[in-house]
Parts: structure tokens; C-alpha cells; sequence
């Protein structure tokens, strides 16, 4: 699956959905003991699973790429999305600054995003 967001506004919603697609610590157990007429019980809270794939949770963060392209800096909503490329699963932000240029848009699509989508 290949995502590719190019418009002013970083894709940070549907960056947040791809970054979910691998398991990662969701905090802490909390446990407690509770005594009652006798009887006692521990009670154990879990968070809630972090992970939420669209397939099988092994093999989705290989299988996924996403890359946003999008103005970046003052005045730009939501302002997230600085520059970064990550592996597993595949996240590209190709962060435009307030004065780029239609030739900057092309350029850091070509040279940034492209070559990854081969």
C-alpha cells in the first residue's frame, strides 16, 4: 500500500493511522488487591492495544509506505510534519518552507519521495 499526500497540510492523521500499524508499549499494568467478606480478588487494568492493523501485524509495517509532501513553518496548520524518511513502517515528511517554489515542490518529490516508491 502506498500513501502519497501532496497539498499544503501535512497528512498527520493518516501518519498517525500508519505509525499504529506496528505494536509499540502502551504504558503500564495497574493492579490492585480487594478484600471482601472473606473473599480477595486482584483486579489488573491493561491499556488498551496501541497496535491496529489492516492485515497481519508482522508483515503490514513492510508492506505500507506513506510520504507527505506539504508547507511547514509559520502559519502552516497543523504544524507537524518537520523533515524525517523512517523505516518500518515507511514514513517520508518532505517539509516545504513558508517561500518554496513549484521547483522545490518537484524537487522534493522527486528526489525524496519517488525513488522510495520503485
Amino acid at each position: 500500500v502506498a500513501i502519497v499526500d501532496f497539498d499544503v497540510h501535512h497528512g498527520n492523521g493518516t501518519e498517525a493511522t500508519v505509525r499504529n500499524l506496528k505494536p509499540r508499549d502502551a504504558g503500564r499494568r495497574e493492579a490492585q488487591d480487594i478484600s471482601m467478606g472473606g473473599f480477595s480478588a486482584r483486579i489488573v487494568a491493561e491499556p488498551p492495544p496501541t497496535c491496529k492493523p489492516w492485515l497481519d501485524p508482522e508483515s503490514d509495517p513492510e508492506s505500507v509506505f506513506f510520504a507527505s509532501i506539504h508547507g511547514y513553518g509559520g502559519g502552516f496548520y497543523p504544524g507537524t510534519g518537520a523533515s524525517c524518511s523512517q523505516s518500518a513502517p515507511r514514513i517520508i515528511n518532505v517539509a516545504l518552507r513558508p517561500d518554496a517554489s513549484s521547483h522545490d515542490f518537484r524537487e522534493g518529490l522527486r528526489t525524496q519521495i519517488l525513488p522510495d516508491l520503485q
